[in-house]
């Protein structure tokens, strides 16, 4: 089996896995809300988790502080199928592998700074008196501020192999 098999099939797997990873935390998300009343899955903190609890006459502005987070989550995953899926038929360095991957570095990005935030601006839009908490995780930080680096290496990637297939 060639180098290039290998890897069209590493991206047929990990499609699969997230996939199954998806539909896992689907599952458990309405198996916990049909039968005890309540996600299983969280979007935000401990924090957030308590203004859940807290504000059950509020939930409609928690719900649409959730959203941005959730719709993030879904582009995100379908950027990543994307990206899977081109990386299993070979097309490492098509224009298509490479923006999805300028999408899956601002998506993440956008998330993980949304995520940092999300909490702190419930309690300033519910009012709350809770102390306000910013969560910052050095480490998740720094994987997000080097995305934008990988998607340039990856760029010039494509643009050398893209001068070495002009040359032959």
């Amino acid at each position: 089996m060639s180098s290039l098999d290998k890897l069209k099939r590493t991206g047929k797997i990990a499609r699969f896995m997230v996939f199954a990873i998806f539909g896992a935390v689907f599952f458990v998300a309405i198996f916990g809300f049909v039968t005890e009343g309540r996600s299983w899955v969280s979007f935000g903190d401990d924090q957030f988790n308590q203004l859940w609890q807290i504000h059950h006459d509020k939930t409609s502005i928690l719900l649409l502080l959730v959203a941005p987070a959730a719709i993030t989550l879904l582009l995100g995953a379908y950027f990543l199928q994307r990206l899977l899926q081109q990386f299993s038929h070979g097309t490492f360095y098509s224009d298509s592998s490479v923006s999805c991957l300028k999408w899956l570095a601002w998506l993440t990005f956008f998330g993980v700074l949304y995520n940092m935030l999300l909490s702190p601006f419930a309690l300033y839009l519910l009012g709350s008196d809770q102390d306000i908490e910013i969560n910052i995780r050095p480490l998740t930080l720094i994987v997000v501020f080097c995305l934008p680096a990988i998607v340039q290496f990856f760029s010039a990637a494509r643009e050398i192999a893209l001068e070495n297939n002009e040359i032959i």
